[in-house]
């Protein structure tokens, strides 16, 4: 290789090298735990029987898309490294993956010896795309297999499935080569909901305003890929999934669009130094234009209904579209020193802001597991800071921890972990508790036999405007915040996650 196709290649190469290490630093926990297990037809989150070889993956992932996701395709390649591949074997190929999703954008805005520019700024982009803004202890795209290959591979495979559908190519192909549209056209509609659905109604729009007049391939490919979207949006388990804790709320719905618009705003600004430095117009055609058009506004709508968690990942396809279309307005643009010097620094700038926060998650997953083996009753205590640090997920999926020790020790009670400050409460005693554990957390404790109401009152910020939201009662069937119980008391946390409101939370002793 060249001097100046390694200086062109040099951002790609670093993205490889962060993306190696930290999917070797991410200690696999949550969903890379439960996935190496087989997974049963009655309940998914309880298996405690490990895989023994690679054809149990088949009857797993057919239980898998009855009672949780649809998802049996991403998910099976899921299952084969949790379970028999390992670590190594993932960063290796996860590198791989994402070095060649560089290369095929890039090719996509037709640029074959693409500049140190367009190649240190794809790579930054996606590193933004799959570091999501929503919250940052949320981590909904951790360097392990279930969320790499969910987003990042399957991502690849529609942006692949894409281009080959826009394709204008010679109709004259074999048997053998339409069968294996068809199945790689399958395989892409049931990849993920969040590839899916957008590209389905891309796929409609585009054969309306053709009048249905596609080529045979296209005809062979979009349905192929529609009868993909359908298995994984209809699968029992899924359909269930997908309306869980949906809200259309404008909070909600702005919580999960927000974060959403950097790329958009982007895409403006390079609409902006497009028009005022060149009046060309790009190689992208109508037919493109018409296509990812749709499939962004589909997703966009799609993130605003799911808000916070599902609905920013749901963005994930628009953004994968846009960075192409950012890209066509920047290729042929000559960059100034600033600009180069920001996305320079860019990559390993959130490189290492990644590279913490997976070590603050694998310490606290780390603690975890050392202390339940250790407890003779299943009771784990941890500061308080550690404790509020991504506790919802772990009160919603504390399985995967009992999954890793009950391999070793089977009648191991539940894990119940508490933070420290609730162990210097006397709880032998019939007794109602609030406790802030900082300023907008509050740790709640409710008497069985005499529960008091706790009422959560929310203000919208700044102070000056007081502007108070209606107060809400602590629901307590609420599987998001009650994360233990005994025969007098059952405890719940609640945490103010919105930077633009300020919340209090006040205890009264009649229920």
């Amino acid at each position: 290789m060249r001097s100046k196709e390694l200086i062109s290649y040099s951002p790609l190469i670093l993205l490889v090298s962060i993306v190696l290490l930290l999917s070797l630093h991410m200690h696999w926990q949550g969903d890379a735990v439960a996935f190496s297990f087989f997974i049963p037809a009655e309940n998914e989150d309880f298996s405690f029987i490990p895989l023994k070889n690679i054809w149990d993956i088949w009857p797993s992932m057919c239980n898998h898309w009855h009672n949780s996701t649809g998802r049996f395709f991403s998910h099976s390649i899921v299952q084969l490294f949790c379970a028999f591949i390992g670590k190594k074997g993932f960063a290796i190929c996860n590198a791989a993956i994402w070095a060649t999703l560089v290369l095929f954008i890039l090719r996509m805005v037709k640029l074959k010896s693409p500049s140190f520019h367009m190649t240190a700024l794809t790579s930054l982009l996606l590193l933004v795309v799959f570091s999501p803004l929503s919250d940052f202890r949320e981590q909904s795209f951790p360097f392990e297999p279930p969320h790499q290959i969910n987003y990042v591979w399957m991502g690849l495979w529609n942006m692949v499935w894409i281009s080959v559908f826009l394709r204008r190519n010679n109709e004259k192909s074999d048997i053998l080569k339409f069968f294996l549209l068809a199945v790689f056209s399958f395989l892409g509609g049931q990849a993920n909901e969040a590839f899916s659905v957008p590209i389905g109604g891309a796929i409609l729009i585009y054969a309306v305003y053709h009048r249905f007049n596609l080529s045979r391939r296209q005809y062979l490919m979009a349905i192929c890929y529609g009868i993909g979207t359908f298995l994984v949006i209809l699968a029992p388990g899924n359909y269930q999934r997908m309306g869980h804790g949906v809200s259309l709320s404008v909070l909600h719905a702005a919580a999960g669009l927000l974060p959403g618009l950097l790329l958009p705003a982007v895409w403006a600004l390079s609409v902006l130094i497009r028009r005022g430095q060149t009046k060309g117009s790009s190689w992208l055609k109508f037919d493109y234009k018409l296509f990812f058009a749709t499939a962004i506004i589909i997703n966009y709508l799609l993130g605003m209904v799911l808000g916070m968690g599902s609905g920013i990942r749901m963005l994930t396809c628009a953004n994968l579209l846009l960075i192409v279309l950012i890209l066509i307005n920047l290729h042929d643009i000559k960059f100034n020193r600033l600009f180069t010097i920001v996305i320079a620094l860019g990559m390993p700038i959130i490189g290492v802001w990644r590279y913490v926060s997976i070590s603050k998650l694998n310490e606290k997953n780390v603690l975890i597991e050392r202390l339940y083996h250790e407890s003779a009753d299943g009771v784990v205590v941890l500061p308080d800071d550690l404790f509020l640090y991504q506790v919802r997920e772990f009160i919603v999926r504390p399985h995967p921890y009992m999954m890793l020790e009950r391999s070793v020790n089977p009648l191991k009670p539940n894990i119940a972990v508490r933070p420290r400050s609730m162990m210097d409460l006397n709880l032998a005693v019939d007794t109602n508790l609030l406790l802030p554990l900082s300023d907008q957390a509050w740790l709640m404790i409710q008497s069985r036999k005499n529960p008091a109401a706790f009422i959560i009152e929310k203000t919208v910020l700044p102070d000056m405007l007081n502007l108070p939201m209606s107060p809400r009662r602590m629901d307590w069937s609420d599987e998001n915040a009650v994360f233990d119980s005994t025969g007098l008391w059952r405890s719940a946390i609640y945490i103010n996650e919105r930077p633009y409101l300020k919340s209090k939370v006040k205890m009264y002793e009649s229920e």
